[in-house]
């Protein structure tokens, strides 16, 4: 290992001198100023110059001169750090700069991958979903083929239906119609079969004027209540009125007198029956007796139809007349009525 020399030997080793009119911009040092070059370190014609013969050159070197040597001396060694700093400075920007270039090629690369992998996912998943739209479209292309055939058949399948419907429902207005029209035929032939049942069995009273006499001073009318259907009929109740005279006094059966009677006539058993007529003069009862005056007679026999329970009235309004000797009177009715109730 090479051995390194003192401080001290390097300053006994002589130097070359500077020639003259040169200037040592190293050390600060102007040409011919006699002083001694002192550098931290050997020049790099040192080597070169080892085999030449030493020249020496004692020169005087005055005291000012080599302090103001030291001094620059000093500021060289640091200007020397400085730049042998700067330099390291440099290095390691250059080394921090490469490696954040590195780093930035390798994100870069690395984003670079991963655009590309995912342009590969997005063309994967597109030909997917191209596939799945195709296949879903093929399907729901079906499905509405499926559905237009079925909601046709489904439509006719309702207009067959409806048309079905509205001929029944026309069907059948038409036999309603029909039996409607039979239904009142039959209940029309039923009401006239009721009415002639009802007029061949329905009771049917008549009063015959026997004759107008005088008994024991008074006058009397003596007459006939007869059946002239089959069905029985109970008399309940008789209201009668009467009066005599040249003219008709405008009777009212309000004013009459009521009786009640219970009194079954049947047409085989005609029932007779009279009424007096009181309070009158004995030149009145002439009258009449001899067919001057007339005998006016209203009544109302109530009777009850013994087959139905229904309730009657048999209405009477008569102008009576004697007539000579044993004959009939003379019978004049403005009333002969069997009413309903």
């Amino acid at each position: 290992m090479p051995t390194r020399k003192s401080k001290n030997t390097e300053q006994k080793t002589p130097k070359n001198p500077i020639p003259d009119g040169q200037l040592d911009t190293a050390h600060g040092i102007p040409p011919n100023s006699g002083k001694k070059h002192t550098g931290g370190g050997q020049t790099a014609n040192q080597e070169s110059n080892q085999d030449k013969p030493h020249i020496i050159n004692i020169v005087k070197i005055p005291k000012i001169d080599i302090i103001e040597g030291v001094e620059a001396n000093k500021i060289a060694k640091t200007a020397n750090k400085i730049s042998r700093w700067s330099v390291s400075g440099n290095w390691l920007i250059l080394g921090v700069t490469a490696t954040l270039a590195i780093i930035a090629i390798k994100q870069a690369k690395s984003s670079q991958d991963a655009a590309k992998t995912a342009q590969k996912t997005y063309i994967a998943d597109s030909t997917n979903n191209e596939r799945v739209y195709a296949r879903d479209s093929i399907k729901q292309i079906k499905t509405d083929s499926i559905d237009s055939v079925r909601e046709s058949r489904e439509q006719d399948l309702f207009k067959l239906q409806h048309e079905a419907f509205a001929e029944t429902k026309r069907y059948d207005k038409e036999k309603f119609d029909n039996d409607t029209v039979a239904l009142n035929l039959q209940i029309k032939a039923l009401k006239q079969s009721n009415d002639q049942f009802v007029k061949q069995n329905e009771p049917y009273l008549k009063v015959t004027v026997d004759s107008v006499t005088i008994r024991f001073n008074q006058l009397y009318v003596f007459y006939t209540v007869s059946n002239l259907s089959n069905t029985p009929a109970m008399i309940v109740s008789v209201n009668t009125v009467a009066d005599i005279g040249i003219y008709d006094p405008a009777l009212r059966l309000a004013k009459g007198t009521k009786s009640n009677k219970n009194i079954y006539v049947i047409k085989e058993t005609p029932q007779p029956n009279f009424f007096p007529i009181a309070n009158y003069t004995d030149d009145q009862k002439k009258f009449v007796n001899t067919g001057l005056w007339s005998v006016f007679w209203d009544a109302d026999f109530e009777y009850i139809n013994q087959v139905t329970n229904e309730k009657r009235h048999y209405i009477i309004s008569v102008k009576i007349n004697k007539t000579r000797g044993d004959n009939p009177p003379f019978v004049d009715f403005k009333t002969n009525d069997n009413l309903p109730k």
